[in-house]
Parts: C-alpha cells; structure tokens; sequence
C-alpha cells in the first residue's frame, strides 16, 4: 500500500539518501500454488530508518521527493527485476497522481528498454487510499502503457473509493481485494457473499481478482473454491528482502 501524498509538488526536498532495501511476496495461483509466477516488489527501510513502520517510511519518501519518489522506486524495481527468472512477472506500485504527470508512460517504456526487461512481464498497481482519486485522469496513460503489454491492477480495492468506471471501461487487467474483506472470510458469511458477489463482478468485466491478506488454510481453501484466481498472503508467502539498497534523493 502506497500512503497518501501531494500531487505534483516536493514538500520538503531533503538531499540525503534515503536508505532502503527491497522485498518481494509472491502471488500464486490458488487453483495450482507455486512460488516464482508472480511477485509484488515492496519498499522497505533500513538502517536509521528501521523503526518506521513500511506505511510511514513510504510517506516519508513522498514528503522527500514528490511523486518523483515513484520514479525512484521503480528505478529499483528494475535493477532487482533483472535477478528475476525471466518467466516470472512483477508488480510495482504506483501513485495514481503519477499516471497524470507528464512523460511518465515514456519513463516506463524507456526504462524497460534501458533494463532489457520484457514489458510484459510488468504489473503497475495502482492504489487507491486518502479519499476519492480520479483515475479516468490518467486514461490516455494507461492506454498507452497497455499498448505495450503492460498490466494494470486497481489495488486496495474494497474499503474506499472504488473507481469502477476505471473497471467498466476495461482499463484494469486484475482487481486486488483489499484484506478488510478476507481477513474474516471464514468466520462471517456475509464476507463470503461479499466475495462471490465480486467473484461474479469480475466474470462480467473481464477481470482477474486477486485475494490479499490470505492468512490461512481455510481462507484459502474458501477462496479457491470460490474460483478466486490468484492469492497473495502469509500462508504461501511472507515479503523477503532481497537486495539492500540505497535510493537517491537528487533533485
């Protein structure tokens, strides 16, 4: 989950590095689990910075660099993209301020191109928090960048704003169900009719759901039965680092 932040602008443009490691969680498919198909690169803090919770230091990069922390963070993605089996695909988190700004699809594309990585193999997941965000803004983007194979994902989705014009004009290849609503999947009924009542949503815009938060065996198996395709959560995967770094904060 990516906090909220100001649109376009740099808060407080602090020149420091900002320490950081990357990690990965794998997604599987719950109808044949395995790891190595899918993974979702995560942001971490290191060093003086490892009492921050992940939310907080991830706030504290947008308050450093703007929406120019996106740029930084996917930078790393590709770097640790590359150490990726080739057949394995990835996601990134994106702001969705950031699909607005100018020349951003090209610096995906470009970056692609530079890091020699397949375009689609690549997962933008955009996240919706903080209040209603127009994602229609960012269409002629998203366009663009699933002209080239890229896939979109509306992460998070469930306990805010839910952007469904984005879903019905097919611009969202996977809907992530946020884990307010499959943390008690088995323990309440109305959360299982919740999820097949989506599970149906998603049939009839051509979408694939992704299950967060899945914690147990028993979700799972609710959850697979209820033909959910993919799973993210503790019980097939935890986030691993795999590469500490440090993020440039130069303006």
């Amino acid at each position: 989950m990516i906090a909220p932040t100001p649109e376009h602008q740099v808060l407080n443009l602090d020149t420091r590095a900002l320490p950081s490691e990357m990690a990965v969680q794998h997604i599987c498919r719950s109808a044949r689990p395995q790891l190595g198909e899918w993974v979702e690169f995560l942001i971490r803090p290191t060093a003086g910075m490892r009492h921050m919770s992940p939310l907080k230091f991830v706030e504290q990069g947008y308050r450093r660099r703007g929406l120019l922390f996106d740029q930084d963070v996917f930078l790393r993605c590709m770097e640790a993209a590359v150490e990726l089996p080739e057949a394995t695909h990835f996601s990134i988190n994106v702001h969705p301020s950031s699909m607005e700004r100018d020349k951003f699809a090209r610096f995906v594309l470009e970056s692609l191109d530079e890091w020699q990585v397949d375009p689609r193999r690549l997962v933008l997941e955009l996240v919706e928090f903080g209040g209603p965000v127009d994602l229609m803004a960012s269409r002629a983007a998203i366009e663009e960048l699933r002209s080239h194979s890229i896939s979109m994902a509306l992460d998070d989705f469930g306990p805010g704003f839910s952007n469904l014009d984005l879903i019905a004009a097919g611009l969202v290849d996977f809907v992530k169900i946020d884990r307010s609503l499959v943390r008690f999947v088995d323990l309440h009924p109305g959360h299982l009719r919740l999820l097949h009542g989506l599970r149906e949503f998603s049939r009839s815009t051509g979408t694939s759901l992704v299950a967060e938060g899945v914690e147990n065996a028993t979700q799972f198996e609710l959850l697979r039965d209820l033909d959910i395709e993919w799973i993210q959560g503790f019980q097939f995967s935890r986030p691993e680092i795999i590469a500490p770094a440090r993020l440039r904060s130069e303006a």
